[in-house]
């Protein structure tokens, strides 16, 4: 495992790992509750999201998640489904690392790049 991260309303945690999937976990049982599958190399990060506001009854938002992997990529998925939504690609080397924050995410890879992304059309925002 190489990066874990907790969903936004902390319920499930998600991890990252060389076996080229990220699992998605129950935190309170521990039950394993998707893997997501989409990448051809190890993972290096992942990052929860949350969109839209919270339900008021329950606290609970629908969420997305981002892994980053050796494959120079990056894959967006549904927290609820586990379906991939979007792959992101632009950097030229293995993407380390990964965050997310409002509707901008940022990766940072081997190529000595960090890009933000637009959450929403997957379209680079800047490569620094």
């Amino acid at each position: 495992v190489n990066s874990v991260d907790w969903s936004p309303e902390g319920s499930q945690l998600a991890s990252a790992s060389y076996d080229q999937t990220a699992i998605v976990w129950d935190s309170i049982s521990g039950e394993k509750v998707a893997t997501l599958k989409g990448h051809t190399d190890a993972l290096r990060g992942v990052a929860w999201m949350q969109k839209g506001d919270s339900d008021p009854e329950t606290g609970v938002g629908s969420s997305m998640l981002v892994t980053a992997s050796d494959d120079k990529t990056l894959i967006v998925w549904d927290g609820a489904t586990g379906q991939p939504l979007q792959q992101l690609r632009g950097h030229d080397g293995g993407v380390n690392a990964v965050a997310w924050k409002g509707d901008q995410i940022v990766s940072g890879a081997g190529d000595k790049s960090v890009i933000v992304w637009d959450a929403g059309t997957g379209q680079q925002v800047s490569k620094l």
